[in-house]
């Protein structure tokens, strides 16, 4: 009698809720194409725009890798010649990406544990950039080495800038996606300068080459716990920064 009636509450407790539950659409790894070692074509669909999440906005997380010599392209079988720790970051998530499990709370977890920061933009606030008005739209990311990389939208296009970790660290030589000495020198690999940076052991000092990799989540407020919650995750490429001398 009492595990019928616990039984019948359970039921009824999961019916009741389903409806109420949130969740995000992630961005399919299938509507990325990457191109050689530096550009990338993310195509956003809209399902997000009829899901009850709340959603925010898309939320675009980066790590810089140094390596010694230039990789072309940068697949996922290259990732331990280029890295170790790109490897391991992206063993971390990658049973995630395709995934359709939704409302995942630790994401953030994962990625600013592991030395990510959020992407930003050159006199824009991406949050803004990348908030509903993005749906059906396709972002571009182009890190040639004729100008600093970039990302376009539409009719606009942003000049990518690394984070300051809300000022918690001074990145050098400069926020630009641009490797340079300074960027990839031992002495400034660590939190207070170059925290977003994963040094490769064993190499010689200079030249050095540095790689960024990029993944995209969806952002949302659950509405009924008024938590934040996250879509799973997809790579968006492994760039190799252009050089400056």
């Amino acid at each position: 009698m009492i595990f019928a009636l616990l039984l019948s509450l359970a039921v009824t407790l999961f019916s009741c809720g389903l409806d109420d539950f949130s969740f995000l659409y992630p961005v399919p790894q299938a509507d990325i194409t990457q191109e050689f070692n530096s550009r990338a074509i993310v195509s956003i669909d809209n399902r997000n725009n009829f899901s009850n999440s709340g959603f925010l906005n898309y939320i675009i997380y980066y790590r810089i890798y140094v390596h010694d010599l230039v990789e072309n392209p940068t697949t996922v079988d290259r990732f331990s010649a280029i890295n170790p720790a790109l490897l391991s970051d992206y063993n971390a998530v990658r049973n995630l990406i395709g995934s359709t499990t939704f409302g995942n709370t630790n994401l953030d977890n994962i990625f600013l544990q592991r030395g990510f920061w959020f992407l930003e933009l050159d006199g824009a606030n991406i949050d803004s950039v990348l908030s509903s008005s993005v749906f059906g739209d396709t972002l571009i990311f182009d890190f040639s080495h004729e100008n600093e990389p970039t990302m376009s939208i539409g009719g606009n296009t942003y000049t990518l800038l690394r984070s300051t970790g809300n000022n918690t660290f001074n990145p050098l030589p400069n926020r630009y996606f641009i490797n340079t000495p300074a960027l990839s020198l031992d002495a400034n690999i660590n939190t207070q300068i170059n925290a977003d940076v994963a040094n490769k052991t064993g190499i010689a000092e200079q030249p050095r080459y540095t790689y960024a990799a990029m993944y995209i989540a969806a952002l949302g407020l659950d509405t009924t716990a008024y938590t934040y919650i996250f879509s799973t995750p997809a790579l968006i490429h492994v760039f190799l920064l252009p050089d400056f001398w």
